[in-house]
């Protein structure tokens, strides 16, 4: 802000703020700095300026989940800021996508189902017997591929 002197009388004014930035923030632009466009980016069109340059990064990390390679590879698209969100990436991770719908699976027994004695109790058994164990990780597994 600064102050003006309008009609005499002292205005503080504030002033707008205009960046620009010049950045490689794609990762992949291959067109020379002189033709690539410059784009107006505010609050109202962020999301779509984003979707448009259609961003989006490759890179592997620690598996910590104790499962399978020693990295994961992962590969995010980008195209707006809720894209950032924890529930949002874990989607584009398909190992942690899986663990996200164990999660719900999870949250949906204990839900109204989960008040009901018997189907605990008959949940609990099925999860205690090797047999039907390993009858329901079969049928899982042939959904999944069904899928």
């Amino acid at each position: 802000t600064y102050k003006a002197k309008t009609n005499g009388q002292n205005e503080d004014v504030e002033l707008p703020l205009k960046l620009m930035v010049m950045a490689n923030l794609k990762g992949k632009n291959e067109t020379p700095l002189e033709e690539r466009e410059i784009l107006q980016i505010n609050k109202i069109n962020f999301d779509q300026v984003m979707r448009k340059l259609d961003i989006t990064t490759s890179f592997s990390v620690k598996n910590t989940l104790g499962t399978g390679a020693e990295e994961l590879d992962v590969k995010l698209n980008i195209a707006s800021m809720k894209d950032f969100s924890p529930d949002s990436l874990a989607k584009q991770i398909p190992e942690l996508n899986k663990l996200l719908q164990l999660r719900e699976a999870l949250m949906a027994l204990k839900g109204p189902m989960g008040n009901i004695p018997d189907f605990r109790k008959a949940v609990l058994e099925a999860l205690k017997n090797e047999k039907t164990k390993e009858k329901l990780l079969l049928e899982i597994k042939q959904e999944e591929q069904g899928n």
